[in-house]
């Protein structure tokens, strides 16, 4: 036989092979003769007219341009390759991160319910943290982490007791309040002079509470900040202004109820718990800060104690994770904290999962520490280029994918195993649950009603500006005004300083009626009177 013919019979097989051609008992068994006799007539026919239909099959556009991946090991279920076979991969692979890309309608829900609902009966080691900014739908998990027998708390942000000037035991203060100036400088676009404000104002309450010398059993808040640096004389009137106009703006839309906890929940301790956090209806400053308030304090947590290397103890999940995982710098330029801690958290058991609409806007600097990749219908050519890139797509793979790519289709690349190709799978369609009344979403929160907190009772009715009250029967109010002296009131506003026949032709009284009204006005504060010599001439 043709020595070249040959050669190119075997790689034709090859292909063949790599698109499930020979995945039924018929085909196993040929390959299995192919092997004992490789110049066996009839069992080259054979093979050849399947070569020639996988090959119709490929150049009309019924199958994908991606071969078959060779991913059947492992606890959890991505989904199916287009044969139907199961791609499994292993739990501890999500410590190297996790990113989903796909534009609206192309899956990504139906995703989260297929693999959350695998981890809630896969083992009790880690925690599952699942951040929705929008929706309310992640929630309807609750179901499924009962049959499995394991709690599932749902917090709503107004719910949340969070502190983000506690410091966890295990971290160092100072490191602690540099990272809280970052979170607030990025998030409330505060000027830079007020990054050294507000750093000196934390280490100055650190220093009244006792946390520098690890005696502290309470913590200064965000509020504790805003009343600090308000009463300080001395700053810089720009940034000081700057500090308490958005900084009061961001307490408000946060409200004491949500942080104003001098002992706020334990990062350690919520890792005991998978919790669905909400943040429908809550302010976009409010959006963006309290998750990485709980990221960094889970980062700091775990790298503080010294693991290397551990199995998954928490996958953190941000359902449209956009402005979590920003592309924005500081205001120097530098790396963000995140992207920094993002990178060496994968020894720690943390596992990153941003599930995010388009690439345009996140963080490139985190996108090259999530080895996994996983990508659904896309918007934009940035995406496809961008993706393409990162996963070695050809130009073949990327033309197939703008046209044929449908909703519950992804294409998937792991970072880890022997198998690290490119590969399209399907997702099964999830059972969702019925929606959940407000009782059982509130029932599902009493484990963490059992955590030490403490509430700073004298930020209860807190507001930006100090309030005086007045008792009104011991010091009762002058009588509200008339109509005459309102308009005289208003015309004297509009245009101050205006001689008395200007303001009688303003509000249409003669001259004594608007003297009565004057001397009432001057008598109650409103306006001031001021003569001025007039010439002795004339009128």
């Amino acid at each position: 036989m043709n020595r070249n013919a040959d050669q190119n019979f075997f790689e034709r097989l090859h292909q063949a092979r790599a698109h499930g051609a020979f995945n039924d008992r018929l085909g196993t068994r040929l390959s299995k003769a192919l092997w004992c006799d490789p110049n066996d007539s009839l069992t080259r026919e054979l093979l050849e007219n399947r070569l020639r239909r996988v090959e119709q099959d490929l150049a009309a556009g019924r199958l994908p341009p991606f071969p078959q991946a060779r991913l059947l090991e492992g606890n959890l279920v991505l989904g199916q390759d287009l044969h139907g076979v199961p791609i499994r991969i292993f739990l501890d692979w999500l410590c190297s991160g996790l990113l989903t890309v796909a534009n609206t309608g192309a899956g990504k829900s139906n995703l989260i319910y297929w693999i959350v609902s695998q981890l809630a009966f896969l083992s009790d080691a880690f925690a599952t943290w699942l951040f929705e900014p929008y929706k309310t739908q992640l929630r309807l998990l609750l179901p499924i982490y009962q049959r499995a027998g394991k709690p599932l708390v749902i917090l709503p942000w107004q719910d949340w007791r969070t502190n983000l000037l506690q410091c966890p035991p295990s971290a160092n203060p100072n490191v602690h309040a540099t990272t809280v100036v970052d979170v607030l400088v990025r998030n409330l676009n505060l000027p830079g002079r007020a990054t050294s404000i507000l750093r000196q104002a934390i280490h100055e309450l650190y220093e009244r509470f006792g946390v520098k010398d690890g005696s502290a059993t309470r913590f200064p808040t965000l509020f504790h900040l805003f009343e600090y640096i308000r009463l300080q004389k001395d700053l810089n009137a720009a940034a000081k202004d700057a500090i308490l106009d958005r900084l009061g703006s961001f307490l408000v839309a946060l409200t004491p109820a949500c942080g104003a906890w001098t002992r706020a929940w334990n990062h350690d301790d919520l890792l005991r718990y998978s919790i669905v956090f909400e943040l429908r209806g809550a302010a976009e400053s409010v959006r963006s800060v309290l998750p990485q308030s709980l990221l960094f304090g889970v980062f700091h947590s775990r790298i503080a104690t010294g693991l290397v290397n551990c199995p998954l103890q928490a996958l953190l999940v941000f359902d449209d994770g956009q402005r979590v995982f920003s592309d924005r710098f500081t205001n120097g330029g530098d790396m963000s904290p995140l992207d920094e801690l993002a990178g060496i958290i994968r020894g720690a058991g943390i596992g990153l999962w941003p599930i995010v609409q388009t690439t345009v806007g996140f963080s490139n600097r985190l996108r090259p520490n999530l080895a996994m990749k996983l990508f659904g219908r896309l918007g934009c050519h940035e995406d496809y280029a961008t993706l393409a890139a990162d996963c070695g797509l050809n130009s073949e793979q990327v033309d197939y994918l703008r046209h044929r790519l449908v909703p519950g289709t992804f294409v998937g690349q792991v970072g880890l195993g022997n198998y690290t190709h490119p590969f399209i799978f399907r997702v099964p369609r999830a059972t969702i649950p019925a929606a959940l009344s407000d009782a059982e979403v509130r029932a599902s929160q009493l484990p963490l009603d059992e955590l030490p907190t403490e509430f700073a009772d004298e930020f209860a009715h807190w507001t930006p500006h100090p309030v005086t009250e007045l008792n009104s029967e011991e010091t009762p109010g002058p009588a509200p005004l008339a109509e005459i002296e309102l308009r005289v009131l208003q015309a004297v506003v509009a245009e101050p300083g205006k001689s008395v026949t200007h303001y009688c032709r303003q509000t249409r009284l003669n001259g004594k009626r608007l003297a009565e009204v004057r001397e009432r006005l001057i008598a109650l504060g409103f306006i001031r009177e001021h003569r001025v010599a007039s010439s002795p001439r004339g009128r």
